[in-house]
């Protein structure tokens, strides 16, 4: 029987989310690496186009804009099943722009921790 919402596995996910978006809001490239999947498996979808390996993800980020970008969460759910899969599903705005966004990633308990290996990212006029 699979278990959804086991409280301790929510809190891991929801901890490696909210890392991944300090990372993100930091602009700390080798953290925000270090939280996707290694795999040419992971992918990415953005408004910017489309990731499909690991080191494709790498590289997009490194060709992004440099600099740190306040956004505010709206909006967060975290769905897991058993002990080792997740979801993470965050609405936002920026401090600095009327644009909000959202962020949903597919999260996977690795031997090095929890590890992104799909986001879709999409931001909204």
């Amino acid at each position: 029987m699979q278990i959804i919402n086991k409280p301790e596995v929510v809190a891991e996910v929801l901890a490696a989310a909210d890392q991944y978006e300090c990372a993100l809001s930091e602009n700390d490239l080798d953290a925000m690496d270090e939280l996707f999947w290694n795999s040419p498996l992971t992918v990415r979808y953005g408004p910017n186009g489309s990731n499909y390996g690991y080191e494709s993800i790498s590289t997009y980020r490194k060709g992004t804009p440099k600099g740190a970008r306040t956004r505010i969460i709206v909006k967060k759910v975290v769905t897991t099943f058993d002990d080792d899969f997740g979801t993470s599903s965050f609405e936002y705005s920026y401090a600095d722009s009327p644009k909000t966004g959202r962020r949903m990633q597919t999260w996977v308990r690795t031997d090095d921790g929890w590890r992104i290996a799909g986001a879709h990212v999409s931001d909204v006029e």
